[in-house]
This record gives C-alpha cells, sequence and structure tokens, in this order.
C-alpha cells in the first residue's frame, strides 16, 4: 500500500511541474496580442500590362506615400499568365520585395497570382517594377497599411494558394485581409469589400480586394473558365 501511494504522489508531482513548465513558457511569437489593430491608409495603382516575347519587365510610379515607419506595409496583389511564365521577382524603389509564398497556379490555362509585401515603404512617389519570362499578362494592385507587425507582415499560417472561384482565410479580428485572383474568364461579380478592383485584359481578367479583419474570411467570385486565387493575412502590431 506505501509503495503505491508513493507512486501516486510522484506521478501527481510529475503533473504539476508539467503544467507549471507550460504556464511559464512564453507564447508564440505569432500568437502575440495585438497592441493595435491594423488599418488601410490608401490604395495605390492598379493596372493591366500585355505582354509579347520572352523577358518581361514592367515599371510604374505609384501614389505618394505619406507616412511609413517601421509598422506600414505595401503589398502588392499580382497576377499574371503565359505558358512556363516564371514568378515574377518584385521591386520597390529598386528593393527586393518578400513573396508571401509559392504563387497559386491554375494549369489548364496557365494562370497565376502571388502577393508581395516591404515594410516601411518610405514616403514620397515609389516606384513599382516586376520582371520574369514568359509572362503574357500582368495585372497588380497595392494597398500602404499602417499598426501592422514589424516583423511578420502575413500573418502565420494564413497564407493560401488555391485554384477555384472559392478562397477562405484564416484571419484576425484586428488583422486585414487581402486576396488576388486571375480569371481565363469574364469575372461577372467579386467578393464585398471595401476596397475591390477589377482588371480586364486580352487572354483573362484579374481582381484584388482588401478587406476589415475577421477570425475567418471567405473570398467569393463569380467568373467564367479557371481561376488562381491568394489570399492572407496582415497582421496587426504586437509591439
Amino acid at each position: 500500500m506505501n509503495r503505491l501511494l508513493l507512486i501516486f504522489a510522484l506521478l501527481c508531482a510529475s503533473s504539476q511541474a508539467q503544467i507549471l513548465q507550460q504556464i511559464m513558457q512564453p507564447a508564440p511569437s505569432g500568437a502575440a496580442p495585438c497592441t493595435q489593430t491594423a488599418t488601410f491608409v490608401q490604395k495605390e495603382s492598379t493596372a493591366v500590362t500585355v505582354h509579347s516575347g520572352t523577358s518581361f519587365t514592367d515599371s510604374t510610379t505609384f501614389d505618394s506615400i505619406a507616412t511609413s515607419d517601421a509598422h506600414t506595409v505595401l503589398v502588392a496583389l499580382v497576377e499574371f499568365d503565359g505558358s512556363g511564365a516564371s514568378t515574377p521577382a518584385c521591386t520597390l524603389n529598386s528593393v527586393s520585395m518578400t513573396i508571401a509564398g509559392t504563387p497559386a497556379h491554375q494549369s489548364t490555362n496557365n494562370m497565376n497570382a502571388a502577393i508581395y509585401t516591404i515594410l516601411n515603404p518610405g514616403t514620397g512617389v515609389p516606384t513599382f517594377a516586376c520582371s520574369g519570362t514568359s509572362i503574357s499578362e500582368y495585372y497588380y494592385d497595392a494597398y500602404v497599411a499602417n499598426k501592422v507587425s514589424s516583423s511578420t507582415p502575413i500573418r502565420a499560417g494564413t497564407y493560401q494558394a488555391t485554384t477555384g472561384p472559392t478562397i477562405t482565410v484564416m484571419s484576425n479580428t484586428q488583422d486585414l485581409g487581402v486576396a488576388g485572383m486571375e480569371s481565363s474568364g469574364t469575372i461577372s461579380a467579386a467578393p464585398a469589400a471595401p476596397e475591390n478592383y477589377t482588371n480586364s485584359g486580352t487572354n483573362a481578367a484579374g481582381d484584388a480586394l482588401a478587406s476589415t479583419g475577421a477570425s475567418t474570411q471567405t473570398f467569393t467570385w463569380t467568373a467564367s473558365g479557371s481561376q488562381a486565387i491568394v489570399g492572407a493575412s496582415l497582421m496587426c502590431q504586437t509591439n
């Protein structure tokens, strides 16, 4: 009996130690609480470029950015198509932008979509440029947001790349949602969002949106043909 009591006491002590250890562990960096709610400042340019040839380069100036700091992000949603098209390399004022993840790719009609970000883009009139190979058409929409994470502008685990007319993005009520879609056919209806812009080209159509945060966001387009869609959550300021 005494031996059983000793074993029980040791198990209880071990369990208490594990619980205490879990309490004392710091929260994961991606789960840090928001100190500010991310907010959209302005929409930048939106355009479509039709291109033929092997190499592709496009450069444009955006609207002037009034204020910028470590918690400011410029996010560009880029849609592109073409047989064998490479993923574009994009820059802002000749500084490389960060691609959020592997672009969405729809193989039947070579539709593609990607998200690029750059923190603290600076004030004044910026120059946005992308280059690649075998790109036939290329669409872009860009937004500036403040009060975002100064280390992780895309909340970990929220980037999604898919095909079809619908995408669901896990988010946070203090984040901002962004999504971009390219369709080989006509876009007849786009999701309701505070910022939403559609471009129509020769081979396809592109649409990008920006939305206020929610725990889960589902964006659905009505479009013919095939689609490639990307989406992500811009993480709120945490420090």
